[in-house]
């Protein structure tokens, strides 16, 4: 099946949007999603910070349209709210997990895909994506007739912490579903969302001792763990061309890594005192992402490689 109605639901909701060309064919797979559509996911897109710094609203546009030859979500919000309808099939969005009355795993094709372009680090959501998302998720509901289930992707997945750094958290992000507006909400009244225990996206080093020297470890085993081995298990009509496309997740995983480790030197500078314990984490993170070569991934998903 395919939403060619998400038109209408903009409309509905009153809420700026742009439509990619193509988004009415564009699908994981060739069948569209489910005819028993349960929910409407909410993700955002993690991209490092120097994707925002040209400035554009929706810097991670053309990626999540066909960075990887195939759509990762349905609609995605750009910073200023503008709504960018990307696909009315099924996205490459939630990968394993349960919850929402879902068929486990299958969210994937039994979910709608919205996702902020944000990031945990120094471009987290604005009120106005927020606001967004508050008007076009009331619209849905009220299009489905209030039988569409609102769940965050961490609620989905347990090795997920998205969407992130949504003021008041989850909770404060469903009530304004519910209102239609983000706008008259009370983050303060309400309960935070609990952070699951492993998030495999980014997180941003707490500014003590202990926080960055973890963050370091963490961000460089979790980040590329997903980017390589649990993405092909997620999707393993994919398995035969993953190879090439590791290549290129690892290319970004090695900036990403570099930031960090720019981002905790600086640190270092700050708090270390002379005891070297972040510099050293550095340098632990640099020799695990060293290690995680090609072809270790492919002996992994069971591709065979060509011996040199």
């Amino acid at each position: 099946m395919f939403v060619t109605g998400l038109i209408r639901i903009m409309q509905a909701a009153g809420v700026e949007y742009e439509v990619v060309p193509g988004w009415q064919t564009r699908s994981l797979w060739r069948a569209g999603l489910s005819r028993t559509i349960r929910a409407a996911m909410y993700h955002t897109t993690e991209s490092v910070d120097s994707s925002f710094t040209s400035g554009r609203d929706a810097p991670t546009l053309q990626y999540c349209v066909n960075g990887l030859g195939y759509p990762l979500y349905n609609v995605l919000f750009g910073r200023s709210g503008k709504a960018y309808i990307i696909a009315a099939g099924s996205a490459a969005h939630a990968g394993h997990g349960s919850g929402g009355g879902m068929t486990r795993d299958d969210a994937n094709r039994e979910a709608i895909a919205f996702s902020f372009d944000a990031n945990s680090s120094r471009y987290p959501v604005t009120a106005a994506q927020l606001e967004s998302a508050a008007k076009v998720g009331k619209a849905m509901t009220d299009d489905w007739g209030g039988n569409l289930v609102h769940m965050m992707h961490g609620e989905w997945s347990v090795m997920r912490s998205d969407p992130t750094r949504v003021p008041g958290g989850w909770a404060a992000l469903k009530a304004a579903i519910r209102r239609g507006s983000w706008s008259n909400a009370s983050p303060a009244a309400t309960r935070p969302n609990p952070t699951p225990a492993a998030p495999s996206k980014p997180v941003t080093p707490t500014p003590t001792m202990e926080g960055p020297v973890m963050s370091a470890e963490e961000y460089a085993e979790k980040t590329w763990r997903y980017t390589g081995r649990d993405f092909v298990n997620e999707n393993p009509q994919f398995k035969d061309t993953q190879l090439a496309r590791t290549y290129q997740y690892t290319q970004q995983t090695r900036a990403e890594v570099r930031e960090l480790k720019a981002m905790v030197k600086a640190l270092a500078a700050a708090q270390d005192k002379g005891t070297g314990k972040i510099l050293e984490a550095v340098e632990k993170a640099e020799r695990d992402v060293i290690k995680a070569n090609a072809k270790d991934v492919a002996a992994e998903l069971q591709i065979t490689t060509k011996e040199d």
